[in-house]
């Protein structure tokens, strides 16, 4: 049986199914392995479980990293009680984290998520 020619596999293609309903899309400009995150299309919590997922699995202070994405992500949800106590956790791991200054500054100001996720797209651009 004759086929016609092979299509290669984008990076999107080799992605698990699931890795894509979480908003991780191929980033060109990093190469194939290199995937980035989109907040606009994941549904409320995703993000939050997948960050807290890593700071539960991952060693040592770069746990600090994940905890202050988890922190960004329950201001998206809207959850600045779960924000505060992510950057806790990500101060402890690792003080002074310029990244958990900022997040904890975003969380005092009372930024909704709206204007937060604006923020994030207009700083991606």
């Amino acid at each position: 049986m004759a086929r016609g020619p092979r299509r290669a596999q984008s990076a999107s293609d080799r992605l698990p199914e699931r890795a894509q309903g979480l908003g991780l899309h191929p980033d060109p400009r990093r190469g194939a392995r290199h995937f980035s995150w989109t907040a606009e299309i994941t549904e409320p919590g995703v993000m939050r479980a997948a960050c807290l997922r890593m700071v539960q699995q991952l060693p040592g202070a770069v746990r600090a990293y994940a905890a202050t994405l988890c922190a960004i992500a329950a201001l998206l949800d809207g959850d600045s009680a779960t924000a505060n106590v992510a950057l806790d956790v990500a101060e402890e791991l690792r003080p002074g984290l310029s990244l958990v200054r900022l997040v904890s500054q975003i969380t005092g100001r009372g930024i909704t998520p709206t204007a937060l996720r604006e923020l994030i797209r207009d700083g991606v651009r």
